[in-house]
């Protein structure tokens, strides 16, 4: 099984739109590789880029006239092009951002629903759920209605992205209950209920689940899938040695804030984070 899901291969004018579906991707529980969280001063490129692919299990290139007249980049498509044609099940996969010229065989493995007239960041859940064939979901978890509290706070005061979308729910999770507990329930709360229904976050309620939320680079927030016993401790696994991690939270969800381990400042670009809670009685 490969370590990584994408390598996300891109020129540096693109890395914007490259961090981005880096987060989303490990928004939702995939594992990319991006150069940027994986290489460090003084590392071989070439070693490193290598290592990097090989790990992966498809190739996604944001494609441009910049990035195909990279060497790191041609060398990059060079590698995944080899494994394709001597590996069925490995993927390459292009996202082509302007009118720049590919050949036949990397024209086929383009995706075709990218507009480039319409916003990048818009296009980017469409394309997370077409490659990974994944829903991506509400920012929510089953953790949050089994809390005896779970907020005190409104919807507008919310301190996080995760907190405001728990409130959102628990919000209009309670407007269904109060209306279903009505005796005579009138017309009006008859359409009120489909409104709510039709609402896009109570499609995926069925799927609810634990979820990682990059609050802002080096900042994230875990919503635990089940409430813990306790706040858990928290252990970083594979962070880099230049990296420490401070975390604080509760039963339903932790901060993790990663920092540079010489100075403390927040480290504000990618790290590949894979974290252990331990919530168990001692």
């Amino acid at each position: 099984m490969a370590a990584f899901d994408y390598f996300i291969s891109h020129s540096s004018r693109n890395k914007e739109i490259a961090e981005r579906f880096y987060y989303l991707l490990v928004s939702n529980g995939l594992r990319p590789w991006y150069d940027i969280a994986f290489l460090e001063a003084g590392h071989d490129l070439h070693q490193q880029l290598k290592r990097g692919l090989d790990s992966s299990g498809a190739y996604l290139l944001f494609a441009t006239r910049e990035a195909l007249s990279s060497p790191f980049v041609q060398m990059e498509m060079g590698w995944a092009r080899a494994r394709g044609e001597s590996e069925p099940d490995f993927r390459s996969i292009v996202v082509k951002l302007d009118d720049c010229e590919l050949d036949a065989w990397w024209s086929s493995r383009k995706y075709e629903n990218w507009d480039p007239n319409l916003d990048e960041g818009a296009q980017l859940v469409p394309l997370l759920a077409h490659l990974a064939g994944i829903d991506t979901v509400a920012w929510t978890s089953t953790a949050s209605f089994l809390s005896a509290n779970p907020s005190s706070v409104l919807v507008n005061e919310s301190r996080t992205l995760a907190e405001h979308n728990r409130n959102f729910a628990l919000y209009y999770l309670a407007a269904i209950g109060g209306l279903l507990s009505a005796p005579h329930p009138a017309t009006e709360s008859s359409d009120t209920m489909a409104k709510v229904s039709a609402l896009e976050l109570f499609k995926h309620l069925p799927k609810l689940s634990g979820a990682v939320v990059p609050i802002e680079p080096g900042i994230y927030e875990f919503i635990h899938a089940v409430r813990m016993r306790v706040a858990p401790r928290v252990t970083a696994i594979g962070l880099p040695d230049q990296y420490v991690i401070q975390s604080e939270g509760n039963e339903v969800s932790t901060v993790v804030r990663v920092l540079y381990a010489n100075n403390c400042e927040l480290v504000r670009h990618p790290v590949p984070l894979s974290l252990e809670f331990d919530a168990e009685l001692k």
